[in-house]
């Protein structure tokens, strides 16, 4: 289902890509079923006669044009397509978490190393005013790999940086990085390939507080996903529960009564739930 894309460590225990395809991979096969529990979990987005199919580690052919990104691009754990005919009209971006600490870290907050290779001006990071005026300069990431999200980030239709203080450190050091460049995808995906609507989720598991820390200032917010929310506020950015998609999933299709009990077994997922989205 993901051959070639394959993370580093895919393999062990607490790998969230291993978690994303186990949770999600009984939908890639069967739209019939990607279509009730995408009825279940997104009633304000259905209508009569789409179809709904489900992609692990989505990421479009030309999202390294539209992002800016080269070699490894920006690939989303889950995403459901939604289509009219053959017209895609909608997407929902899911990002998962099982045991990381954080939703990413930019790698131009982080000094050179020995070999010169990165940020020689990590400090730069720290000041998000003088970033947010001048990336092509500022921004590491924007100056020496040409990545496009601060063209996106602009978009004032779709973001609102006014939450981050100008004093403070660039929100996407840490802890809102990756859910930025999900939400840029979104956005992406809206302008770039006509989509009518588009969305991000995320799936993380009930043990994993860690992840929703958020180390750097966004006026208001009380967590990384909080933070998002106030950053790309269209962008919808909904908790769902892992819990809750293994039971919309056996409630769809009892054949699937065992994998359920084994992913609540496996990944310590509780007894079965009726909970849809989680709001944090």
């Amino acid at each position: 289902m993901i051959s070639g894309k394959e993370h580093r460590w895919a393999r062990a225990l607490t790998s969230s890509q291993c978690f994303a395809v186990n949770l999600f991979a009984p939908l890639v096969d069967d739209p019939a079923l990607a279509l009730a529990v995408f009825r279940r979990f997104c009633p304000h987005r259905v209508e009569s006669g789409i179809s709904v199919e489900v992609a692990l580690e989505f990421a479009p052919e030309q999202t390294g044009e539209w992002l800016g990104e080269a070699g490894q691009t920006t690939q989303v754990d889950a995403c459901f397509i939604v289509s009219r005919g053959n017209t895609q009209i909608g997407f929902v971006l899911v990002e998962v978490k099982l045991a990381e600490t954080s939703f990413g870290t930019c790698r131009g907050a982080k000094p050179a190393n020995k070999n010169g290779s990165g940020n020689p001006d990590p400090s730069r990071c720290k000041d998000f005013g003088q970033i947010h005026r001048s990336p092509q300069t500022d921004c590491w990431m924007v100056a020496r790999h040409r990545r496009r999200y601060w063209d996106w980030l602009g978009d004032t239709e779709w973001f609102d940086l006014s939450h981050v203080p100008d004093a403070e450190g660039c929100p996407f050091r840490d802890g809102v990085y990756q859910l930025m460049r999900n939400a840029v995808l979104a956005r992406a995906l809206m302008v770039e390939a006509d989509a009518e609507w588009s969305e991000v989720a995320v799936c993380v598991h009930a043990g994993n507080h860690i992840a929703h820390q958020l180390k750097y200032a966004v006026a208001g917010t009380a967590d990384a996903l909080d933070a998002a929310r106030r950053i790309a506020p269209k962008a919808g950015f909904e908790a769902l529960s892992p819990a809750a998609v293994v039971s919309a999933i056996k409630a769809a299709d009892p054949t699937h009564s065992n994998w359920a009990g084994w992913m609540r077994s496996r990944y310590d997922l509780g007894p079965e739930s009726c909970e849809i989205y989680v709001k944090s």
